[in-house]
């Protein structure tokens, strides 16, 4: 009967084995609150019933049965509101400058090697600190890290940072997707504001074999489980950074949303996407944090590593190609005036020597880096600095380990607190920076 319209009696007891699929989990749970609701309307009548007989206490419960179905009725006027009377919750809390939000799902991705974790650490310290990561201002606040391999090397340059150990919280058993209930519960018993789970590969893995789906083809699956982690997001507050892969033809292009390794899904359920690379010239690695998403307008920042393992801002490598010349030759003509389009190619083939397509794509990238912008009279002018680099700078100049930094430089002959770390001079860990992810 009734168990056979479920599916039978070896479907229920699958259920009992394993958790249904979070595609469908929107579905099971109106199923099991419907099932709740009626059961407390039960209970309700008969106790009203039996209270009826002896004649005390009925108010209260009928009371209580009409609250429970005006709960069960949905009208329209529920589901919908005038947008005269509709406010939106757009109000942004930030918790890493105007990088990274409170609340907010971020996808950190980068070659293999190319300093994820440390860049994550560095996010940790800052957080739980309430002090500065990457140069920018930290909401201070406990941290959680799920670290599915190489747990120990978390723990190592977690030391190495002298991060807070008593905000910082790692878990000691592997914890994937299928662990989520358990893992929001401890995000809201610990009062989170940060957790990061690193790799996000080995966390959904369990989830996409048991739906035999994949994470680089299957959009409708990968959606579906960051739709859930977003979830857990907005209703915790607690900032989820997972840490991922590129892909492998993106290695030497120029930062693309569209490079995170697997499906398009990814950087669609995102708020905010974070590609880390790097490049050496004259002896010296600088990292370049580009980010872009629905929270943030697109810019990057170029950072170097410090011996002590902290990433700090630095100024952009020399450009060497013809298309970086261009946007630099750009950038200093909008400097001292507003151009129109066919003027500013003609501008840069003239004083880069490079062609019109060259040049085209100058402007084109420029404008996609949040560099230049056209205004509505078709001239394009350069763009203040943005936000975040204008924290950075902010928090750069004026933070008193700054001061105490440019005075112990002074004392020991250094020509500025600002002069750049060869990574080549620096103890075993950065010299092994390639060898971390």
């Amino acid at each position: 009967g009734f168990a056979d319209e479920c599916g039978g009696v070896q479907y229920l007891l699958k259920l009992q084995e394993v958790p249904p699929a979070l595609s469908n989990f929107t579905d099971y749970l109106a199923i099991v609150k419907g099932a709740a609701l009626r059961h407390r309307v039960w209970e309700l009548a008969q106790q009203l019933a039996e209270a009826a007989t002896k004649g005390n206490g009925w108010q209260n419960l009928v009371g209580q049965l009409q609250a429970l179905t005006e709960k069960a009725t949905v009208t329209p006027r529920s589901v919908f509101v005038p947008l005269k009377d509709w406010q939106p919750q757009n109000e942004r809390t930030p918790l890493v400058g105007d990088l990274i939000g409170s609340g907010e799902l971020v996808l950190l991705y980068a070659r293999p090697k190319a300093g994820k974790s440390i860049l994550c650490a560095n996010l940790v310290k800052g957080i739980a600190e309430g002090s500065t990561a990457l140069g920018l201002p930290c909401r201070k606040g406990r941290v959680g890290v799920i670290a599915l391999e190489d747990l120990s090397i978390w723990h190592e340059r977690l030391t190495e940072l002298e991060a807070n150990g008593d905000e910082v919280f790692v878990a000691p058993i592997p914890l994937t997707i299928l662990d989520l209930p358990a893992i929001k519960q401890a995000i809201t018993e610990l009062q989170l504001a940060l957790l990061v789970i690193d790799p996000l590969a080995l966390f959904l893995r369990p989830l996409l074999q048991k739906e035999r789906a994949s994470l680089s083809r299957d959009y409708d699956a990968v959606y579906s489980a960051l739709g859930a982690l977003r979830e857990v997001t907005q209703q915790t507050g607690c900032t989820i950074v997972l840490v991922h892969h590129e892909r492998k033809e993106s290695a030497g292009a120029e930062p693309t949303e569209t490079a995170a390794l697997g499906s398009t899904a990814l950087s669609g359920a995102v708020d905010v996407g974070l590609q880390l690379d790097s490049r050496e010239q004259d002896g010296e690695r600088r990292w370049r944090l580009s980010w872009w998403g629905r929270s943030v307008t697109a810019g990057e920042l170029w950072l170097r590593l410090r011996p002590d393992l902290v990433f700090e801002p630095t100024t952009p490598p020399t450009p060497t190609t013809l298309k970086g010349r261009a946007i630099a030759a750009l950038c200093e003509a909008l400097k001292e005036r507003p151009y129109r389009y066919t003027e500013l190619v003609a501008l840069i083939r003239e004083q880069v020597g490079c062609g019109e397509r060259t040049a085209k794509a100058a402007i084109t990238a420029a404008e996609r880096q949040g560099l230049i912008r056209q205004r509505p009279d078709k001239f394009y002018e350069l763009l203040d600095a943005n936000p975040i680099e204008s924290e950075v700078q902010k928090v750069h100049a004026y933070s008193p380990l700054h001061h105490l930094h440019q005075q112990l430089s002074s004392a020991n002959g250094a020509s500025s607190a600002n002069a750049p770390v060869c990574t080549n001079c620096t103890n075993e860990e950065v010299q092994t920076v390639q060898g971390s992810k």
